[in-house]
């Protein structure tokens, strides 16, 4: 790695037992901070090293080359960039572009701070740069010397990436000294040192997805919050907190192992609950129509994620429960892209806002700004039980290939059930 990675208390990280001998040895002989045991004032010095190994051929074939890059000062590191954050031991036998992550931001720290932080101060050539990069939510720190910025990254990576920045700012918000880095520098500094990619770079890339629709979902979507039916989300397939919880799970473990299957028995359960059931759950027990109205409002006024969880938590129309509550969806939002099967975020949230016959509410993630999604006025237990019975059906005509198999299934004592008590 280029720098010290400072690591969040209470995170989880895997840790190699049996090292390779080649590599071991490599690294004894190249250490990472030259003498320097400790390059942060305070640290202690924890030393447990893995038992070497006899290394084990888990080559992959060596490549003719590797993805273009490019030197440039730390200091000129711009949101967007794809750094060099690790290298691969033996180095020829790396991916394509292994190694390389987008930077989220960056922030630099001055000599004053440099020597509050650092035992050899000296390291940082003058300017700490701290760095924040994806698929990590821990702090990279780098001295201000040329660091590998990829030349022209995967248009299918970059575009996988976007949305990554929000990160995490823990770190950003604890560097009191830290300072914005001056962008236009910066971009200065970029168009005179990024040289034209090589021939063929593009080519290095298999294409990942060909289907038009999601390809122009990945290439051409927006990121961002936007109002979404509630007709239009996935139904839940975990509700691991819910008050009915080992019923939702029984009733699951009665639907058949297939694709689907836990989000038609979450909505099957969905229409056997009364009042009281909905009411013995935590979440149900605010103004959830309330909060979505709130919610729409909030939204609608604009501003960054902060200001709509702020607006929304202070709307006059909502309780103190109720306001947490519609602030959470802007600063911990529903998450869904147009497409996806299940939520990644917010399942209990989105089953109470259908109890309470909320339609619509703020919902985060990949989306095409054209699209536009249809409403339904249905009931939710309506709505539930044309789900579950959809799912029965359609698992009765992929049973098999014959008609036979399907209308013996159709006969058998579950599927009829199920579908008559799904009306």
């Amino acid at each position: 790695m280029p720098g010290p990675l400072i690591l969040h208390r209470g995170n989880h990280h895997r840790t190699l037992r049996g090292v390779p001998r080649a590599r071991a040895e490599h690294d004894e002989r190249h250490p990472t901070w030259g003498e320097t045991k400790s390059l942060l004032r305070g640290a202690a010095l924890v030393t447990e090293p893995a038992d070497p190994v006899d290394a084990v051929d888990t080559r992959t074939p060596q490549r003719d080359r590797h993805a273009a890059a490019f030197a440039k000062p730390a200091g000129a590191l711009l949101p967007g960039d794809y750094l060099r954050v690790h290298r691969r031991h033996p180095s020829a036998e790396r991916g394509v572009d292994e190694g390389f992550s987008r930077v989220l931001w960056t922030a630099h720290l001055a000599q004053d701070a440099v020597e509050r932080i650092l035992t050899r101060p000296q390291w940082a050539h003058g300017r700490l740069v701290a760095v924040a990069y994806a698929d990590n939510l821990d702090l990279l720190l780098l001295p201000d010397v040329d660091v590998d910025v990829l030349t022209a990254p995967n248009v299918e990576r970059v575009a996988f990436d976007r949305g990554t920045e929000a990160v995490d700012d823990i770190f950003r918000r604890r560097f009191e000294d830290a300072t914005e880095p001056d962008e236009t520098w910066a971009r200065a500094v970029d168009a005179r040192l990024r040289p034209r990619p090589p021939a063929g770079e593009g080519e290095l890339y298999p294409t990942l997805i060909t289907e038009p629709a999601e390809r122009a979902l990945l290439m051409e979507g927006a990121e961002g919050l936007r109002m979404v039916p509630l007709s239009a989300l996935p139904w839940p397939h975990h509700l691991f907190k819910c008050a009915h919880a080992d019923r939702v799970k029984a009733l699951v473990d009665e639907y058949p192992d297939t694709d689907g299957a836990d989000r038609a028995a979450h909505a099957h359960a969905f229409t056997t609950w009364g009042p009281d059931d909905f009411s013995a759950c935590k979440y149900h027990r605010a103004d959830w129509a309330a909060i979505a109205r709130a919610a729409e409002r909030a939204l609608a006024a604009g501003g960054d994620s902060t200001d709509m969880a702020d607006r929304a938590g202070r709307d006059p129309e909502l309780d103190d429960q109720s306001s947490d509550y519609a602030a959470s969806l802007f600063y911990d939002p529903i998450n869904w892209s147009d497409g996806d099967e299940a939520l990644v975020n917010g399942q209990h949230r989105a089953c109470a806002l259908r109890a309470a016959g909320a339609l619509s509410c703020p919902v985060d993630g990949r989306h095409l700004p054209e699209t536009a999604h249809e409403a339904t006025t249905a009931a939710p237990s309506a709505q539930a039980r044309a789900h579950a019975a959809a799912f029965w059906r359609r698992y009765v005509r992929e049973l098999g290939l014959s008609s036979l198999t399907a209308a013996r299934a159709m006969r058998s004592a579950r599927v009829r059930r199920r579908l008559r008590e799904l009306g």
